[in-house]
């Protein structure tokens, strides 16, 4: 075996080595790529899912908000309807009478505000100094020194039932138990 026949020997057995790196290097990078693809898959998944329920938990809240703003509105137009009719059917000087008399258990009154159209009668009940304000009905009652207000007025007293009662009328309106 002479030096030229030893030389190929080698370079041959370099090259079969090679290859077989080569080979073993693509299988490697072919399984890297595999498992990257499969991690970005996964990654991608793992993303939709979060992004689906966070999708689904915003429409809980959006849908919780509207439902809530218009159960708000109900309850609002409600209580301005029920405004509008005790306006329409009180007999007047018979509920001024009865809030000045509630009024003069808390205040010694020297004036009384109502709606323009009640100036006359609630001047013939007592000698108060009486003035129109822009209200719906009821009155609003002040010291005789203008210091103190006790405001029974249609939209006052509305206001605090509804505040006192917000959870029963939900309740009857909506079927709501709190």
């Amino acid at each position: 075996m002479g030096l030229e026949e030893v030389r190929k020997e080698i370079i041959e057995k370099a090259k079969r080595e090679a290859d077989s790196l080569l080979k073993e290097a693509d299988k490697e990078s072919k399984q890297l790529v595999s498992e990257t693809k499969d991690r970005i898959e996964e990654y991608r998944k793992s993303a939709d899912v979060q992004r689906d329920l966070q999708i689904a938990s915003m429409e809980k809240v959006y849908s919780a908000s509207a439902n809530a703003s218009a159960k708000s509105i109900i309850i609002s137009k409600s209580f301005d309807e029920s405004g509008k009719m005790i306006v329409k059917q009180s007999k007047q000087k018979r509920y001024a009478e009865n809030l000045l008399r509630k009024a003069e258990a808390e205040i010694q009154i020297g004036t009384v505000y109502c709606n323009k159209q009640d100036v006359s009668g609630i001047s013939g009940i007592k000698p108060y100094s009486v003035y129109a304000e822009n209200i719906s009905g009821g009155i609003i009652a002040e010291n005789t020194d203008g210091t103190v207000r006790v405001d029974l007025s249609f939209d006052s007293i509305l206001s605090d039932i509804k505040a006192k009662n917000l959870h029963t009328i939900a309740e009857i309106l909506f079927g709501v138990r709190t």
